[in-house]
């Protein structure tokens, strides 16, 4: 909870562009709380929103929030869709996948390092090709398209 009231101490000061990527570090020892010496050198808020705000500002905070909107836009889409079961069942997994990124997120990092970020970008990608691939199937154009 300290770190947290830190990071919002941190935004305050910085809402609009951020500390920067990966400036978090250098920037916390000025932010922390006493009670909080234990841990002087913690590279991110462990919270998504606050780590985004932290690092890139109120856009990435907006960035963050569209690319949600959009996935769980195309998710809904296709698990409302008719789909052959191999491809419905992916789409479940990606919703799945970007439940435990988030909730992962929540208390740890979950997208600020290359391989979270990789698996991030991976699912969402995954989404828009399974997107591109059902709107090929001539059942979806007759039923899941309404």
């Amino acid at each position: 909870l300290y770190l947290w009231a830190s990071a919002l101490r941190m935004i305050g000061d910085h809402p609009f562009l951020g500390v920067g990527l990966d400036n978090f570090l250098y920037q916390y020892p000025q932010y922390m709380f006493p009670e909080a010496w234990q841990e002087p050198n913690i590279s991110h808020p462990h919270n998504i929103m606050l780590d985004f705000w932290a690092r890139i500002g109120i856009l990435g905070v907006a960035a963050m929030g569209w690319l949600q909107w959009d996935f769980w836009r195309r998710g809904w889409r296709l698990w409302n869709a008719t789909l052959p079961r191999p491809q419905r069942s992916l789409v479940l997994a990606l919703m799945a996948v970007m439940i435990d990124t988030l909730v992962h997120g929540l208390i740890d990092n979950s997208f600020f390092l290359i391989d979270l970020a990789t698996i991030f970008w991976f699912t969402y990608g995954l989404m828009l090709i399974l997107e591109q691939i059902s709107s090929r199937t001539p059942a979806l154009s007759a039923e899941g398209t309404q």
